[in-house]
């Protein structure tokens, strides 16, 4: 369940992808789940970064927890 109780949002597929990321996978694992370019999962997680103002992967996963965006039953 998202509260969002923070200003920060992400689309559904920046989410779907951040819940992967948060799973272990690797960006090209992740392009094969989800039928796209391993150049289209990059530039989600670049815009996911920048929107979470973090510098990496699994500083992104912990704001995004941090602001309600991803709870740990999604993980």
């Amino acid at each position: 369940m998202r509260h969002n109780k923070s200003k920060l949002s992400l689309s559904e597929r920046e989410l779907q992808i951040l819940i992967l990321v948060a799973r272990g996978f690797s960006d090209k694992e992740i392009a094969k789940k989800l039928f796209v370019s391993k150049s289209t999962v990059n530039n989600h997680l670049l815009n996911i970064l920048k929107k979470l103002n973090t510098k990496n992967r699994v500083q992104a996963v912990i704001e995004a927890i941090k602001h309600d965006l991803l709870t740990l039953a999604e993980i």
